[in-house]
């Protein structure tokens, strides 16, 4: 009885001063007097190419292509700039799965003025956000470790199967995209003058929405004005110099020379340092990949690989 009453008296003189210090924490936290900032959506979508495939017509050898699975790991936008001031950004990312059919939400943003904008692709942490479609396993897939020659012993980024047909011929292709991309400085890409970043005004809700494009893994040139989507030296890959066993690998693709497909306007043009781009695999890792996200409809980034956000 008597510990219990010794209890009694302690709470009765404890409690008060927990009560005063939670007032005193709640009254003495400075006061944000900033105006309310401005807010932006960032949201993913898959273009008709990735969603409705490539028909023989539409591509300039014939192959009708299409994609049976699309899971990417995508997020961490940034804000940044002299005239940003930012409230609050989004260093988290989301697994999607690309084959849905409608916008879904990668992160959202707070801030005022002028900002740049960033995001990127990178491999799934234990606390990514998993999107409508992705199950618990695709998302251990995507963090299993593995190894390529780009990216060294990593997840993967983006996941890709689909399958091409060709005068009653079919070649399938799943191909793991370990190396992280981090695009930033986007812009608009409108011509003559096209504006970068994105402006933030009190209270106004803008939306910006990432492009997943179906053609840019088959275009042979990194300016969309001129592309060609081209599947014959992919299938060839297979059939001439791989295994010609229905499944197009990279390891085939890294058996095909750019210089033997190079033209004036095909896989002649290409990013960074050229002298690395001398198969097929690495115009399609290097450069053709870093294109299968876009800033907006028309939009353009500079755009780096590796770890970090």
């Amino acid at each position: 009885g008597s510990k219990q009453g010794s209890k009694m008296k302690l709470s009765k003189i404890v409690c008060p001063w927990l009560g005063l210090v939670s007032v005193c924490l709640v009254g003495c936290l400075p006061k944000d007097t900033r105006p309310p900032p401005g807010s932006v959506l960032v949201t993913a979508s898959a273009d008709d190419a990735l969603l409705q495939g490539i028909s023989g017509p539409a591509s300039e050898d014939g192959w009708a292509i299409a994609y049976d699975r699309v899971l990417l790991d995508i997020g961490h936008v940034s804000l940044d700039g002299d005239q940003c001031s930012t409230y609050s950004e989004a260093h988290y990312d989301r697994v999607l799965d690309m084959l849905l059919g409608v916008p879904q939400k990668v992160s959202e943003s707070f801030a005022l003025g002028q900002c740049d904008f960033g995001y990127g692709l990178a491999n799934p942490a234990d606390d990514s956000v998993s999107g409508d479609g992705v199950s618990h396993e695709d998302v251990l897939f995507l963090r299993t470790a593995g190894t390529d020659k780009y990216a060294g012993a990593s997840g993967i980024s983006v996941s890709i199967r689909g399958h091409a047909t060709k005068d009653g011929a079919t070649k399938t292709f799943a191909w793991a995209f370990r190396q992280e991309v981090r695009y930033k400085e986007c812009s608009d890409g409108a011509a003559p003058s096209p504006v970068r970043g994105l402006r933030f005004a009190e209270n106004i809700a803008s939306t910006v929405d990432l492009s997943v494009r179906g053609e840019s893994l088959f275009e042979d040139n990194l300016d969309a004005s001129i592309a060609k989507v081209r599947f014959a030296p992919f299938a060839d890959a297979d059939t001439k110099t791989g295994n010609d066993d229905g499944e197009v690998t990279l390891d085939e693709l890294a058996n095909v020379s750019v210089a033997s497909l190079a033209s004036s306007t095909s896989y002649g043009v290409t990013t960074g340092n050229t002298a690395a781009r001398k198969t097929l695999e690495d115009y399609l890792y290097l450069d053709a990949f870093p294109a299968l996200v876009r800033f907006g409809a028309n939009g353009v980034c500079t755009h780096s690989t590796g770890k970090g956000d």
